[in-house]
């Protein structure tokens, strides 16, 4: 597995400065919020699995032990990229919370995006202070300048950290190198990713329009396809939409390529066209086991590019729906040689 030189690791972010500022609740007993819809059904994709796994070595390392909330001591929020006023976390965070209004709140660094909506009312009714941490300075800034005093009248603090992924990255090696170890040599492979979601247009819809929008037949339909076997589901999903994947890839190559960056034609063994994070086209070990045996790598994914980077793969990360990959780049990942923000 290709790995990244010493003088490279050292521009890696670390997450000491994280844990320095929840230092205080070393040992706490902390109610984790879980990241399920109001249905019970997981949010995320398999990046953001990747971002839970880190977390949870990141919780070990603090000595923070996961309890029921009627015995935690603090309440912790996972990082996330679901604090955007289009989606329903918001309000379920909203509603999560609520009944436990002395505990301390800490959000783990993740990204956000309110322009219309003010975010205050997530924490309205507490007593108890909140760490709110983001991963990138264009959410830090963007929910501060309009939305800080709002806030900090309800006891929220914003601080500006790192991806985990990117501040775990260690963590991240371990993961992937004891899931997914890469024994292949067949030669070089080309992993293109291209999110083919509502993200991949813009976050700045309606979430209330996306949710009525949406025909019986297709809930049905969808509802029927994620009730088979993970394996099954994504092995048809890549072959029914091929062309859906086949057409978010040659885009992203064609950005690439207006960008003024060419990869060398017939250098690589093997192409993979397939948004590897996506729950509908990967399990989390196809995700984990595809970017470990890929040498270059093309994404709009965040969670695509970064594990990849993490590995020292060549990546060439390009910007999704709003600010997120962008500003984890700048904040994050700007000083790695192998990385290359295509803009």
């Amino acid at each position: 597995m290709g790995g990244l030189k010493k003088h490279e690791a050292a521009a890696w972010p670390s997450y000491e400065r994280l844990f320095d500022q929840v230092s205080g609740w070393r040992g706490a007993k902390a109610y984790v919020i879980e990241m399920t819809d109001r249905s019970g059904k997981l949010l995320g994709n398999n990046g953001d699995f990747l971002m839970h796994a880190v977390f949870d070595r990141m919780l070990t390392e603090l000595g923070i032990t996961r309890v029921a909330p009627d015995s935690a001591e603090l309440i912790i929020v996972p990082p996330n990229g679901a604090l955007l006023e289009t989606y329903q976390f918001p309000s379920i965070l909203r509603e999560r919370i609520a009944d436990y209004p002395n505990l301390p709140l800490i959000i783990f660094p993740s990204s956000a995006l309110f322009d219309s909506i003010n975010p205050a009312f997530i924490f309205e009714g507490r007593a108890a202070a909140t760490l709110w941490f983001f991963r990138e300075r264009y959410s830090f800034e963007q929910v501060g300048s309009a939305w800080g005093g709002a806030l900090k009248a309800l006891g929220v603090r914003l601080l500006l950290d790192h991806d985990v992924v990117a501040s775990g990255n260690r963590f991240v090696r371990e993961i992937i190198e004891s899931r997914s170890p890469r024994n292949d040599t067949s030669g070089k492979r080309l992993l293109i990713g291209g999110r083919t979601d509502s993200e991949s247009r813009t976050a700045k819809h309606s979430s209330a329009r996306r949710v009525g929008d949406a025909h019986l037949l297709k809930r049905l339909a969808r509802s029927a396809f994620f009730a088979l076997p993970h394996g099954t589901r994504s092995a048809i999903a890549r072959r029914v939409f091929r062309r859906k994947l086949e057409r978010a890839g040659s885009l992203l190559m064609e950005r690439l390529k207006a960008a003024g960056h060419k990869l060398p034609e017939g250098s690589f063994a093997r192409t993979s066209v397939v948004d590897v994070s996506a729950l509908e086209y990967s399990t989390f070990t196809y995700y984990l086991r595809t970017i470990s045996s890929a040498d270059v790598v093309v994404s709009d994914r965040l969670h695509i590019a970064l594990p990849a980077a993490v590995l020292g793969k060549r990546v060439y990360l390009m910007e999704a729906g709003y600010h997120k990959l962008t500003g984890v780049y700048e904040q994050s990942l700007a000083g790695l040689p192998n990385v290359t923000l295509v803009r």
